[in-house]
């Protein structure tokens, strides 16, 4: 009896990994440069769904970065939204996330422009 209640909550557990859950997702890029003469400003970065522009969750970032959002386990599109205390902003492209392959998966968005 022990051993099928443990074979149950392996396979309950297992499961979540497989049909659902979160997943990690890794985000890289580089800020653009700014003058010479210019205060530091602080910047973030979030990750939105998409259509709704809907921000998700936000890290602050600096020059080249690389950074982790979690997500749902389900195919949905997401965009990356940063943005500085000085004005600046950026809106990446789409990207369809949460689905088969997207486990861990590092996007590079290159010099935010």
């Amino acid at each position: 009896m022990k051993g099928l209640v443990a074979l149950l909550v392996v396979g309950l557990v297992g499961g979540c990994a497989v049909f659902g859950g979160d997943m990690p997702v890794r985000v890289a890029g580089t800020l653009p440069n700014g003058a010479p003469d210019q205060a530091p400003t602080v910047c973030t970065i979030g990750i939105a769904l998409v259509p709704a522009a809907d921000v998700r969750a936000e890290r602050t970032i600096a020059g080249s970065f690389e950074t982790t959002f979690v997500i749902e386990a389900r195919p949905r599109t997401y965009q990356f939204i940063a943005s500085c205390d000085d004005g600046w902003s950026f809106r990446s492209a789409e990207y369809p996330l949460g689905g088969k392959g997207s486990f861990n998966k590092r996007i590079d968005l290159g010099v935010l422009r």
